[in-house]
């Protein structure tokens, strides 16, 4: 919700300002009130890192929807630039945690909320700096984005474990943005792919309709 309104306050802020002022004026006081001021003054969170010994897909892909109200909303700069130092301090914790083949035991449904948020929360921060800070040099953090490959069988179809679909989704359009962040022309290649299979096992289902 956060990272849903802080993109539409930046993208619609001179409409609404037009259409309605105290839609936008009520977006800034929940968002400083429930989000920003409420981030920042808090450590007991167990997907923050502090107090737990191991974070799982909930830690990034809440950091990432954090840093997105950040960077997008009109944050007083003390603020911004604690939190996100915090924010940075966090994701490292997640970073720590994941497998050094970038897998995900949680099985591959859950890679859009974890290798993807975590690349999502690698490129906000290179765009937010300008690219002054690149986490996607490092060799670790590019399996974990990358990862989702080694799961694809072909046809539409990914192998399966914990309580995840055989059927693929439609991650082919990050996993395109990761290949070409990455340079990784074999990603982007494989992303195309995953999308005609997508499309072809949803006309296939049609057919049988």
């Amino acid at each position: 919700t956060a990272e849903l309104l802080s993109v539409t306050h930046y993208l619609l802020k001179d409409s609404l300002e037009e259409f309605c002022p105290p839609i936008l004026r009520r977006i800034e006081h929940e968002m400083d009130k429930r989000i920003i001021d409420n981030y920042i003054n808090r450590t007991d969170m167990w997907w923050m890192g502090y107090t737990a010994d191991w974070v799982n897909n909930w830690s990034i892909w809440i950091l990432s929807n954090i840093l997105t109200a950040f960077i997008f909303m009109p944050v007083e700069r003390e603020k911004l630039l604690r939190g996100v130092e915090k924010l940075m301090t966090e994701a490292s914790f997640y970073y720590d945690c994941c497998l050094a083949d970038g897998g995900c035991d949680e099985g591959p449904d859950y890679w859009m909320v974890s290798n993807g948020k975590f690349f999502e929360f690698c490129d906000l921060i290179y765009a937010a700096t300008k690219g002054k800070v690149n986490f996607l040099k490092d060799e670790k953090a590019k399996k974990i984005c990358s990862t989702y490959q080694s799961f694809y069988i072909g046809n539409g179809y990914k192998t399966s474990f914990g309580d995840c679909l055989s059927k693929i989704g439609g991650n082919y359009t990050i996993i395109y943005r990761i290949g070409e962040k990455l340079k990784n022309k074999n990603l982007c290649d494989f992303a195309v792919q995953m999308k005609k299979d997508l499309i072809q096992l949803k006309l296939n289902y049609l057919d049988q309709l």
